[in-house]
Parts: C-alpha cells; structure tokens; sequence
C-alpha cells in the first residue's frame, strides 16, 4: 500500500479485480515484488482513456435576480 501510495480498499478492490497478484499464507495475503513491478509497468504503458465528457463552457457571471 505504501509503495503504490494507495488506500487498503483500493488495493483489496485491484487483487479482487485480479489486477494486482497476491498469493496467501495462511490468513494473510502477501504481494510479490515481481508482481508489484508488473502492476506498476502495465499501468505506465496503457493509454489514457477517451474524454468521453461534454466540452466545459465558462461559468456566466451571476447577475442579481430583478424582482
């Protein structure tokens, strides 16, 4: 977790999601180095998903409401 400077949930969700590999020792659940490594190069040589989000306009200024 420290090393991938992410959250317990987050790293549970990635070895859920078999993202990340783990093997397990009795009840606790260990992280490879190697296996860390692979994670880290995979993430890095992905491309960046589509912007699949609408165009931002600026904000209008707020005109006072006129009663």
């Amino acid at each position: 977790m420290a090393r991938l400077q992410l959250g317990r949930s987050a790293v549970y969700d990635l070895l859920r999601t078999r993202q990340l590999a783990s093997i397990t020792l009795g009840r606790s659940r260990r992280i490879p180095a190697h296996a860390l490594t692979d994670f880290i190069r995979t993430r890095q040589n992905r491309k960046p998903p589509p912007d699949d989000r609408a165009p931002r306009h600026p904000r209008l200024p707020a005109y006072p409401r006129q009663r």
